[in-house]
């Protein structure tokens, strides 16, 4: 007979999670060796935590929790609750049991405890994703996508390809670029017996001429020029790094020149007049573009 639609549940069971993973299935031989590297990293938790205090939750779990949402691709940390709830192999791997509670901060926004100041502070403190709410999962994926792009990224795109809203992409854009800047703040090239070249190129500020050759003006001139033409001085060390900035003119680049060139460094430039001052602080080298 055909058994009533009711819902049921007992009282106690005897029954772990482990009971319903399949016998061949591949997270069966992929968690000894998970336990395995976590029993290696176990010494390295412990000077993390502090000795007083509520006891957080388990590394080890939240390790384990990590890897499943890599191993199935679950797209967010709220969806990975959401399978911790209900889904038992899951439950199994992590290591909870059938009537354990799961808890609903995301592990990427878990937080520790300094023991010399104890203050609170996460895996982005101090970093450019701090106070930022995506999953870790999402800043490493624009991380990949942003830098493997060869001329630029569309935001349209970039934030189709990370799963977020376009002012989300947009903003995370900017603190990436923000973030490529400040890597090369205090960097230096140059040096004893190096070589390095300079150069600049003008852009923008551009004005269509007039038509007839009589009403034309000289936009040479700088009273007749715009004020938003902008030059990019590239300095580049030979088989080194480049280091490029805007400036106004190429005049206003000699202070930064002096500042980013170490001392007894080689300096080829062309023959711009901008560029005569550094005979002072370089052994320079002049080129004329016009004799090829």
């Amino acid at each position: 007979m055909r058994g009533a639609d009711r819902q049921t549940a007992a009282m106690f069971s005897d029954l772990s999670p482990e009971a319903f993973v399949p016998p061949n299935h591949p997270l069966r031989a992929i968690r000894p060796l998970v336990n395995a590297a976590l029993d290696r990293l176990s010494p390295d938790f412990a000077k993390i935590y502090s000795p007083f205090g509520r006891e957080s939750i388990a590394p080890e779990k939240l390790l384990r929790a990590l890897l499943l949402q890599a191993f199935f691709a679950v797209r967010s940390e709220r969806q990975l609750m959401e399978q911790l709830t209900y889904n038992i192999m899951f439950r199994w791997f992590v290591g909870l049991s059938m009537d354990a509670l799961v808890c609903r901060r995301s592990p990427d926004q878990l937080r520790w405890r300094c023991k010399a100041c104890r203050a609170d502070f996460t895996v982005t403190s101090g970093t450019l994703f701090a106070w930022h709410k995506l999953p870790m999962r999402s800043y490493l994926m624009a991380i990949a996508v942003f830098c493997n792009e060869v001329k630029g990224k569309s935001m349209l795109a970039f934030s189709r390809d990370t799963d977020v809203q376009y002012k989300t992409a947009f903003v995370l854009a900017h603190k990436l670029r923000e973030a490529v800047a400040s890597a090369t703040t205090a960097l230096r090239i140059g040096g004893d017996g190096r070589t390095a070249e300079i150069d600049g190129a003008y852009f923008g500020g551009h004005i269509r001429p007039e038509n007839l050759a009589a009403d034309r003006i000289d936009r040479r001139l700088a009273e007749n020029q715009t004020g938003q033409r902008q030059v990019v001085v590239a300095m580049r060390e030979r088989g080194g790094r480049t280091l490029a900035q805007v400036f106004a003119a190429e005049s206003e680049a000699l202070a930064t020149i002096r500042q980013r060139i170490a001392k007894g460094t080689t300096v080829h430039a062309d023959e711009s007049p901008a560029w005569n001052t550094l005979h002072a602080s370089f052994a320079m080298r002049r080129i004329n573009h016009q004799d090829g």
